[in-house]
């Protein structure tokens, strides 16, 4: 209850799980091996079993849901990291992570402040929700949405499939991108990138910031225009010859037996 969680540096190892199963359709156990890996604190399936085995209804499909709470501490990921992923490349929706660090102030009690440090290696799954009654920092990666609220400051990068929302009490700092929108607002500015193709900072109208269709400026018209001027004077240029010229060059018809042939003006 008064502690932090320190996540740790985390590993790049494989750890050999065996698994005992029971054939649903023969009744007799059986057993394999494979290897998973992560480091910090993590939630996997297990990898899709190799051929013939058959699992019991009801073994887990998607990862298991993670959550951590230091209502007196801090919780800090550095390089082991959060790590919710399906083995078995299921990528459905469910799975969620809730870190909540700090108390908020509640009648006599003044609260506790409780920062979140996701480092680089940050926190991965499906919904990922976050809130700390203090600064939220780091890297955050939801296959879903991702839903994050610092009493003070934030600062680090959002990469959201869904929506992407937000908020701190101060500033709002770094990367954030909700492929499904969204909505950022700091109580002391936002000066983060914000990508998506439903974008409100601040409560401003919902806009699309991934891209404009690029209009014709002032320059580039000016420039065009002069262009064609120019291509005009050079036109008119190769056509300004003399009469005597083009007199010159007038061609001339002269027999030969049953052939025409048109001949250029000599001297």
């Amino acid at each position: 209850m008064q502690g932090n969680v320190n996540v740790g540096s985390g590993g790049a190892t494989f750890n050999g799980v065996g698994v005992s199963y029971v054939n649903p359709t023969t009744g007799r156990a059986g057993f394999y091996a494979e290897d998973v890996y992560g480091s910090g604190i993590v939630a996997n399936t297990l990898v899709t079993p190799p051929a013939g085995v058959l699992l019991p209804p009801g073994s887990a499909s998607i990862p298991g849901n993670i959550t951590v709470k230091t209502p007196q501490g801090n919780i800090t990921a550095s390089l082991g990291g959060i790590l919710q992923e399906a083995l078995n490349g299921n990528i459905s929706g469910g799975p969620t992570i809730n870190l909540v660090a700090g108390t908020p102030p509640s009648g006599n009690s003044a609260g506790h402040t409780g920062n979140i440090d996701l480092g680089t290696s940050g926190v991965i799954g499906g919904t990922i929700n976050i809130t700390a009654n203090g600064n939220v920092t780091g890297l955050v990666i939801s296959r879903q949405n991702s839903n994050i609220n610092a009493a003070q400051n934030f600062n680090g990068t959002v990469l959201s499939g869904g929506s992407a929302d937000v908020s701190g009490g101060g500033s709002v700092s770094g990367t954030i991108v909700g492929v499904g929108g969204a909505n950022v607002s700091g109580g002391s500015g936002v000066t983060a990138v914000v990508l998506g193709q439903n974008v409100s900072v601040n409560g401003g109208a919902a806009q699309s910031t991934l891209g404009t269709t690029a209009a014709a400026t002032t320059t580039s018209q000016a420039a065009a225009n002069q262009s064609n001027n120019d291509t005009k004077q050079q036109l008119a240029s190769n056509d300004d010859s003399s009469d005597d010229d083009k007199k010159k060059k007038k061609p001339r018809l002269q027999h030969i037996k049953r052939v025409t042939v048109l001949l250029p003006k000599t001297g």
